[in-house]
């Protein structure tokens, strides 16, 4: 085609081979065009962008991450809506016209062409519309969201684990962990669900899916309690914790659960108990023995599946089809449910009503025993109860060299009670903790046990690697103790306050904002009035009397009001005999032992006090370490404190190897 213009012409003319076309001004055609033509000339406009085939404009539009990331990586666990990629395949196969009209019947149809090919992207966009739609329905545990919800375990499961399928699994590929999450979710909504509808599966129970059914046996993996006591098991999922630092969640396969456990009379026997609050962190996992399009679906029989708990400070991970796979598992959730779910014991009462703890007093497990785990025990302070460690605990256990080889307890007791007193209360639940778990002494890890005190607390775990002699004994009287008219009871009393040597199993210790030589708040009007509403126990009541008509008088008037108030806050007087004794007793010099102080004004600056505890008393010679953090008296929550007891905890463990 070629175009030639003639100037010489007017209007314009041109010429294409060998014809002349003439030209004339826009005004004059539209001054000449009838309506008739302008119809003709717009339905020829209509018909060419018809014919082209291009009524979509294609290009670019500038954005943002936040927009580029809301837009690619939305599905159906975190919107109302499929993934983009679930929505390509859709359009490229003409199904998405089929799916918005009827999903449900399309979920039916498409669940039948499973196995028409092997296209592994198929089973994921099985498993995202199930997930969908069972988050659709109006109960969330209806039999068919059940139902839903189990399919796309199924779809999910085959997606990450059939091996035959194409292409090959790509970890970079989001949809890998989308995978899992769904299959996780999906686990979690269908736990409830057999919750609510009260599902046993000692014995083979078959549950419909969308084309088929499952047919699925419980099996206990290596579980500290019973599961035919579980009351509950609650989708961690389902909570979000709070007045906790930090989340801690491991990412893997399985669905982690909030067990409520029935304790039973075994378990809580005199000063050990078992677990807190009966709460326990666990993981379920649905193992499938068969492929939905293998032999055993093929002949129209259920798929074969397994329903496994673990508890995830025992296992972390789980082997299929002989690759290892991480389990997922949140410890931080079932730690702020634990203290949501009752009331915890007052403070104050445990320290004005020692009565009143009587039966809570002892050593509480986090989890059963675990032999050749060490023991790490944490004592509270005055005034306070274990609840004050779950933020520590919380970052210790979030650490998984720490949570595979350490164990939890906590010492409970009432914080009024004299000092020695409640030494004696603590050593003996240690003793019988080792008599009850321990009884033959062949668990090696029992003999590394790891002591944490706050505040007071240091000070009941200093005494367990102190040696007395009679230098405590020697501050209240002259005369040894079996010349005094006592009764046996209380003299068996005084026996184990003031007479002990180093517990040979405590290879460690760390006081966090300890008073070893007292406090001044204990001698001002808060400490004054803090004893004149303490009262003792009934077993303490009147050996204060006791002791006073037996002792020499020659002592002084400090032993005088030691023995006429013996409280745990005239314990902390600096100007207290005990007290100076106490701090003076010799150490086992076996056992290292690290501080860590709190100063208001500046960390890593020694002087200052808490605000209750100044340096002077909190510092120790001979220390392995000495950590000051920026902090009130609640050192023990300061996160530099708690990664100091980490790093001290993990140079432990390599002392320990060293010495295997």
């Amino acid at each position: 085609m070629i175009f030639s213009r003639r100037e010489s012409h007017t209007p314009l003319e041109w010429h294409w081979r060998g014809a002349s076309v003439q030209m004339l001004p826009a005004s004059s055609l539209m001054g000449r065009t009838s309506c008739f033509t302008r119809m003709v000339l717009l339905a020829l406009s209509l018909s060419i962008g018809v014919l082209s085939g291009c009524a979509h404009r294609v290009g670019v539009t500038p954005t943002t991450d936040q927009k580029w990331f809301r837009e690619m990586d939305r599905n159906a666990l975190d919107s109302d809506q499929l993934s983009e990629r679930a929505m390509m395949y859709l359009r490229e196969y003409d199904l998405e016209a089929q799916y918005r009209k009827a999903p449900l019947q399309f979920l039916e149809d498409f669940s039948r062409t499973l196995c028409q090919d092997r296209d592994r992207e198929k089973r994921l966009v099985l498993a995202e519309l199930c997930y969908l739609e069972g988050k659709r329905q109006e109960s969330p545990t209806s039999d068919l969201a059940a139902k839903l919800f189990l399919s796309a375990t199924v779809y999910a499961h085959s997606y990450l684990h059939n091996q035959t399928l194409q292409p090959a699994l790509n970890p970079f590929d989001p949809r890998y962990r989308m995978a899992c999450d769904l299959y996780n979710r999906s686990l979690a909504k269908f736990v409830v669900y057999v919750q609510e509808r009260d599902i046993r599966f000692a014995e083979a129970q078959s549950v419909p899916i969308l084309h088929g059914k499952v047919e699925i046996k419980g099996v206990a993996k290596d579980l500290p309690w019973q599961p035919q006591k579980t009351d509950e098991y609650l989708p961690s999922y389902e909570f979000l914790a709070k007045g906790l630092n930090n989340y801690h969640r491991d990412f893997g396969l399985g669905a982690p659960v909030i067990v409520v456990h029935q304790l039973s009379g075994e378990e809580s026997v005199g000063r050990l108990k078992i677990n807190l609050e009966d709460v326990y962190a666990a993981t379920v996992y649905l193992r499938y023995e068969d492929d939905p399009c293998g032999e055993q679906a093929v002949q129209g029989n259920p798929l074969r599946a397994q329903a496994e708990v673990y508890d995830p400070l025992r296992t972390d991970s789980i082997s299929i089809d002989d690759s290892s796979y991480p389990l997922e598992m949140d410890l931080s959730t079932p730690l702020a449910y634990m203290l949501s779910r009752r009331s915890p014991a007052s403070g104050l009462v445990g320290m004005v009503r020692a009565d009143a703890w009587d039966e809570k007093k002892g050593l509480y497990l986090l989890a059963p025993y675990q032999p050749d785990k060490i023991p790490v025990v944490f004592v509270h302070g005055l005034m306070s109860k274990p609840y004050t460690w779950l933020g520590m605990l919380n970052e210790l256990m979030g650490d998984q060299e720490i949570r595979e080889r350490y164990q939890f307890w906590f010492f409970m007791y009432p914080t009024g009670n004299p000092i020695p007193y409640s030494a004696s209360i603590f050593r003996n639940a240690l003793l019988e903790a080792r008599q009850k778990l321990d009884p033959d002494g062949k668990d090696k890890a029992f003999d590394e046990m790891v002591l944490v005190g706050h505040s007071m607390g240091g000070i009941l775990s200093r005494v367990m690697i102190q040696d007395s002699g009679d230098r405590l004994w020697s501050v209240l009287s002259k005369k040894p103790l079996e010349e005094l008219c006592l009764p046996e009871e209380q003299c068996q009393t005084l026996k184990d306050a003031l007479f002990f040597k180093p517990l040979p199993f405590v290879r460690r210790v760390v006081f966090i904002a300890t008073p070893h030589r007292g406090s001044h708040m204990a001698t001002g009007w808060i400490g004054r009035l803090g004893v004149s509403l303490i009262k003792l126990p009934v077993k303490l009541a009147g050996l204060p009397v006791a002791l006073a008509q037996t002792v020499s008088t020659e002592q002084g008037e400090a032993q005088a009001l030691m023995l006429k108030t013996p409280s745990s806050i005239n314990g902390l007087r600096m100007d207290n005999p005990m007290t100076q004794a106490l701090a003076a007793l010799p150490m086992n010099p076996d056992v290292p032992y690290h501080s860590i102080i709190g100063n208001r004004v500046a960390g890593d600056t020694p002087g200052g006090s808490d605000g209750v505890v100044p340096y002077e008393s909190a510092h120790l010679e001979g220390a392995q370490s000495e950590k000051i953090v920026k902090s009130g008296h609640a050192a023990h929550e300061h996160p530099l404190a708690i990664l100091e007891v980490s790093r001290i905890l993990k140079e432990h463990l390599r002392e320990v190897d060293r010495q295997k």
